[in-house]
């Protein structure tokens, strides 16, 4: 008689032969099951893991890429001239391009928003164009500016309005600011040229305070502050 184990009980039994174990659900192929189903969810999980930093890194990306405010510094330096003037909150995206006028007779300055730029009127039309700047200001010597805001002169231009000197910058004379020569085509909604003007009133809106904020400003020119030696 031998003693033997079946199904978690001891018994007897008459039969001869080794000492069998035999654990109900636990056998080779109910392991490898066990096994499929741990990876299986392992995996499942691992992929969610890799969307949802996909998913976050992507957002993050876009944050960057937003136009909003992407200066924010309180002023436009236009380095070139040593000169600054305040930009308003929401206003801090201005950049420039500068010019330099036939003869030799001074410089110009052409400004842009990057948050204008990226303005879509109701047609779709993008904002941005060169040759559409929302403000013009120009510099020329002291002299020719004298000799342009004089009648009396043969230089005088009525159009140009009235150039003024700093006492920071006396050499040179700085012209009124102005708008570009006409308004952006995003701000016309009209598609032919024999149409009426159609204002795209949001994107006209946009572009009044665009300008009205920087005439402000520059009405406040400033020089550059010279930054203190360090060294000395």
């Amino acid at each position: 008689m031998s003693i033997g184990i079946l199904d978690g009980t001891l018994c007897n039994h008459r039969r001869r032969g080794p000492v069998r174990l035999r654990i109900r659900g636990m056998s080779m192929r109910d392991n490898q099951q066990g096994i499929s189903r741990i990876l299986l969810l392992a995996g499942i999980v691992l992929i969610g893991l890799i969307i949802a930093a996909g998913i976050y890194f992507a957002l993050k990306g876009n944050e960057k890429l937003s136009p909003t405010n992407q200066s924010t510094s309180p002023y436009l330096t236009i380095s070139e001239w040593g000169v600054r003037f305040p930009l308003p909150v929401g206003n801090r995206d201005t950049y420039y391009n500068l010019i330099k006028y036939q003869g030799g007779i001074g410089e110009g300055v052409k400004i842009y928003s990057k948050d204008f730029n990226a303005m879509k009127n109701a047609n779709g039309l993008q904002c941005w164009d060169e040759e559409y700047p929302l403000l013009v200001i120009s510099r020329v010597s002291a002299q020719r500016g004298q000799q342009m805001n004089s009648p009396d002169l043969p230089q005088y231009d009525p159009t140009s309005g009235p150039y003024k000197t700093y006492d920071f910058q006396t050499d040179f004379a700085f012209g009124p600011s102005k708008p570009g020569l006409s308004l952006p085509p995003c701000v016309n909604l009209s598609t032919g040229t024999q149409q009426a003007f159609k204002a795209d009133q949001t994107v006209l809106d946009a572009y009044r305070a665009k300008v009205k904020a920087l005439t402000d400003g520059y009405a406040k020119l400033e020089a550059v502050p010279v930054k203190p030696d360090t060294k000395k």
